[in-house]
């Protein structure tokens, strides 16, 4: 089940404080307030976001019900859910009669953004699989490709398209590793965007490993071509990025080790940019 942790309660807490003059508490499933505008509370029980919790509605604590609570004030709770479960609480602290027109616009903002989070979250565990795939994928044995086969078809990765093997690699021994580290992911998303098919990996922090499909025009593989496509890419960087790089580009070869044998090759011909 999603948890609501201390990122998403304050992105919560900073929006949802925008649009209303009061003060707002996030709490989890366990109760434990994670974001506040108060910031003193983060991290004591709300015992009004435990009954929200507890009983799954909303829960509104007058002045007088609040002074028999422990780290209670006057306000309104109200649970967050996500795909049926409760996962969180946010509070709002006031008068309950003068809130009860927010109650509804902050719960479902908030819910916005916890299902934002967990979306972006996916996002980013998807690539990190597809780059620890192809880390893999290029260096595999035919004895490991039943089991490469299915997880390529758990990513959704089309293992049927013909592609060749490509290395942007940093010089290490740059004084500005650093900074041309930056430069490579800046590469990276370059490749990504706009959307060509590419299947991408940061293999180390110096080098990263493209396989691209072999045959974008017309239905034999052109290397030359290819050659000056990496060059027009390269040519997308801001002017400011002075890159010392290795690129090179491998053969392509059919069947199911293909892309090893494209990879191995491309190892052998690098050339200096």
């Amino acid at each position: 089940m999603l948890q609501i942790d201390t990122d998403i309660a304050n992105k919560i807490v900073d929006r949802t404080m925008k649009i209303i003059g009061h003060n707002i508490n996030v709490m989890n499933a366990q109760a434990v307030i994670l974001g506040s505008g108060e910031k003193h509370r983060i991290g004591s029980i709300h015992e009004g976001a435990l009954l929200a919790i507890s009983q799954n509605r909303n829960v509104e604590i007058s002045q007088a019900i609040a002074s028999t609570l422990h780290g209670v004030k006057p306000g309104l709770n109200l649970p967050l859910h996500y795909q049926g479960q409760v996962v969180g609480v946010i509070g709002i602290t006031g008068e309950p009669e003068s809130l009860s027109h927010y109650g509804e616009l902050l719960k479902m903002t908030a819910e916005m953004i916890v299902e934002q989070a967990n979306l972006q979250e996916q996002l980013q565990w998807q690539n990190r699989q597809k780059e620890e795939f192809i880390s893999q994928f290029i260096v595999a044995s035919e004895a490991e490709l039943p089991s490469l086969k299915q997880w390529a078809l758990q990513l959704g990765i089309d293992l049927s398209m013909p592609r060749v093997a490509a290395i942007i690699e940093l010089d290490s021994n740059n004084p500005s590793f650093q900074q041309d580290n930056q430069a490579l992911k800046q590469v990276m998303y370059l490749l990504q965007n706009p959307m060509r098919d590419n299947l991408i990996a940061m293999t180390s922090l110096t080098q990263l490993v493209i396989l691209k499909p072999a045959f974008l025009d017309g239905k034999q593989f052109d290397p030359e071509l290819e050659s000056q496509r990496i060059d027009k890419l390269l040519k997308r960087l801001p002017a400011n990025m002075q890159l010392s790089l290795h690129i090179s580009l491998g053969h392509y070869f059919s069947g199911d080790l293909g892309i090893t044998y494209s990879y191995r090759t491309a190892r052998r011909n690098t050339r200096h940019r």
